[in-house]
Order: C-alpha cells, then sequence, then structure tokens
C-alpha cells in the first residue's frame, strides 16, 4: 500500500490503521505515540491525520484513514 513520499509498505505487515484526532485523546495512544516518537517515521510535514502500525514501524502520515483503507481495499 502506498503511504506517500515515496513510501510503500506490504499489506500483511499492516496491524492497524488509526485516526491520530480520535485516538490521541485517550491517555494509552498517547503514551504510545510518546513512545514511538524516535522510531516513528513521519511521512509529511503536514498536520498528521492518521498512524499506521506494522510489525516493524509506525507511521504518521497526513492521509486520511479513510483514504488510506480505501487504497488498501482498492488492492483486493
Amino acid at each position: 500500500m502506498y503511504l506517500g513520499e515515496n513510501i510503500y509498505i506490504k499489506n500483511a505487515d499492516i496491524i492497524g490503521i488509526f485516526d491520530i484526532e480520535k485516538t490521541s485523546t485517550q491517555a494509552d495512544t498517547k503514551n504510545y505515540l510518546s513512545r514511538l516518537k524516535k522510531k516513528a517515521v513521519t511521512i509529511t510535514y503536514e498536520m498528521p491525520k492518521s498512524f499506521v502500525v506494522t510489525r516493524d514501524k509506525t507511521y504518521i502520515s497526513e492521509k486520511s484513514v479513510i483514504t488510506l483503507k480505501s487504497r488498501l481495499r482498492n488492492l483486493y
């Protein structure tokens, strides 16, 4: 699946696609994202809208969850 900025990931590696605005209000998610700041791959200079958790990395994207899920569905 194409995430943007020439970043492609294998669909089989995707654990979840999450909306940053909706999930970052929860303490557990805030802690998770804080711990991952150094490891996360930010693929946007814009306001991030989503994050994609894979087996190896977490990607922070300007693409909406709807866009990313649509791209995932279109591949099948």
